[in-house]
């Protein structure tokens, strides 16, 4: 019967406590539950042990409870104080000190993980954790003041000048602020970059020079006018394509430049003393490739073949090309050449075109008479032969001389 009551008086306990944490507010009135623990105490004599077991559960069993529904409506368990006296008195009326201690754990356990559960589902924050004793805090500060001295024994450098006193227990964080080293020692000859991973302390990062990279930093200007690996081959490349092709066009208008043009094609100045008489035979001048021929008037076309063309009418220097107009061979003069009963006559040998001197065709397969170049009559005497312009032969060849005199 007293196992059945204590099983109901817990399940009331807890159900209220979970109505209380799921509305928010303030625990329902049955703060007033402890009420009923007077009449468990007089029940102890008559049920014995028994009895005041069942006493003590109940008063844990709403210890509990109280202690949830505090945390569920953010104020402080305050039933949870007089809860710890009342199991042990109860349990040492049972008969022992060790169930008292055991109990008083129990409790406590259960009523800081009520409390978490209740905080965890919107209630208030649980309760800090106790700060340490001056005891505690000083063997802490001990046990660093003994590692740091180990380390810096390990990294080859001296110890730290002086141990940082224990904090008072009011202010543990200060403290162990204030016990942090601020630089570790480093060996002689030792860059801070280069301290071993297994040391130790703090490892610093390689970090370059702020100085050197201010120096290295390059201008707009600078930059613009880099000359890179790249740009150098590019303009390289370019520029001896450029060579090349500019060398091939320089030799090409070289090779086919005239330059002191002489000869045959060009103006050709014949001396006086070269030109032939009036009514001399007609004289060869290599550099022209043709003949210089000086006619009388009247000269030029025999009377028997007056119809091919006419004869000159005053006389004069006529200069003939050489060339035959049928094929081109060279018509050479041939002055003993009789040809219907006249002898002198510019005679082809390919095909037998004859021509008259005055270079007028009377003969053979040429379609025309021989070509003539113009002269120019200089004032020392001297003449010009302009071989650089044919005019085509024609039956007015004996017209196209001019005077010396």
């Amino acid at each position: 019967m007293d196992e059945r009551a204590r099983r109901i008086a817990e399940a009331k306990a807890r159900a209220e406590a979970a109505k209380a944490a799921k509305t928010g507010g303030a625990p329902p009135p049955a703060a007033a539950s402890p009420t009923p623990a007077a009449p468990a105490a007089p029940a102890a004599p008559a049920g014995g042990d028994g009895g005041d077991e069942r006493a003590r559960r109940i008063a844990e069993a709403k210890a509990r409870a109280e202690a949830a529904k505090a945390a569920a409506g953010g104020a402080a368990p305050a039933p949870a104080a007089p809860a710890a006296p009342a199991a042990p008195a109860a349990a040492a009326e049972a008969g022992g000190e060790g169930g008292d201690d055991r109990a008083s754990r129990i409790a406590a356990a259960r009523a800081r993980a009520q409390a978490a559960a209740a905080a965890k589902s919107g209630g208030a924050p649980p309760p800090a954790a106790p700060q340490r004793s001056p005891e505690e805090e000083a063997a802490r500060q001990a046990r660093l003041a003994a590692a740091r001295e180990k380390a810096a024994a390990a990294s080859g450098g001296a110890a730290p000048a002086a141990a940082v006193a224990p904090a008072p227990a009011a202010a543990p964080a200060r403290a162990a602020t204030a016990a942090a080293p601020a630089a570790r020692a480093l060996p002689a000859g030792m860059d801070e970059w280069r301290v071993p991973a297994a040391a130790a302390g703090r490892v610093v990062t390689a970090r370059p020079d702020p100085t050197a990279v201010a120096e290295a930093q390059l201008s707009n200007e600078e930059v613009a006018n880099l000359v890179t690996r790249r740009s150098m081959m590019r303009t390289s490349f370019w520029a001896g394509l450029g060579v090349m092709l500019a060398g091939f066009v320089l030799g090409f208008v070289n090779f086919f430049w005239p330059r002191n043009v002489k000869g045959f094609g060009t103006q050709i100045t014949i001396s006086k003393e070269r030109i032939p008489a009036e009514g001399a035979e007609p004289a060869k001048i290599f550099e022209m490739k043709g003949y210089l021929v000086n006619l009388k008037a009247g000269e030029g076309v025999p009377s028997q073949f007056a119809s091919f063309g006419n004869p000159a009418e005053k006389g004069g220097l006529i200069a003939l090309y050489q060339k035959c107009p049928h094929l081109g061979c060279a018509v050479p003069w041939r002055g003993d050449f009789d040809f219907e009963g006249v002898k002198g006559w510019f005679r082809c040998p390919c095909h037998g075109s004859t021509y008259s001197k005055a270079g007028i065709r009377v003969f053979g397969p040429a379609p025309r008479p021989m070509d003539t170049f113009a002269i120019t009559k200089n004032a020392d005497g001297s003449i010009v032969v302009d071989t650089g312009k044919i005019n085509l032969g024609g039956p007015d060849n004996a017209q196209r001389t001019i005077q010396l005199s």
